[in-house]
């Protein structure tokens, strides 16, 4: 399992203050300024309840072909008793091995990857993934995982 949750969001810029006021200090730290530049740069902030230090990733959806493919297939699961929607575990390989390609190999994207593989290695659809990481330029990262495991 990863360590911390990971979201896709598209936020109208007119929505940031009223998302900032439901989640305040004392109990969670979410920068407005953060969010505002993920949206300039189709970028990534973060929440963070601060008294469990649990954090949430939110990656902001952009117009790439891989980006709406990704949220087209995102799936539904039970949760602590709710129905939530989550990416597909293809998905989030991919994603997290982008990030890493982002931030010049990023160990923690990349030993999420190799979490989610491990745990999903049977049920991948590994074509997908080979060709998404083609596209994306991420299949040299790819390969590292499979060789990892």
């Amino acid at each position: 399992l990863t360590h911390d949750i990971d979201f896709v969001v598209s936020i109208p810029p007119a929505s940031v203050s009223t998302l900032v006021q439901k989640f305040q200090m004392p109990d969670y730290y979410l920068d407005q300024d953060s969010i505002q530049e993920a949206l300039r740069h189709d970028g990534t902030f973060n929440l963070i309840e601060v008294h469990t230090s649990q954090k949430a990733d939110f990656y902001i959806l952009t117009g790439t072909a891989y980006d709406q493919t990704r949220f087209a297939r995102r799936q539904n699961i039970q949760f602590l008793d709710r129905e939530i929607t989550v990416a597909s575990p293809e998905d989030s390989i991919l994603s997290k091995l982008d990030w890493a390609k982002r931030c010049g190999g990023s160990e923690k994207q990349m030993l999420d990857v190799q979490h989610v593989y491990a745990r999903k290695k049977k049920t991948l659809d590994v074509s997908y993934i080979e060709k998404w990481a083609a596209t994306l330029g991420i299949t040299e990262l790819w390969q590292q995982i499979i060789r990892a495991s």
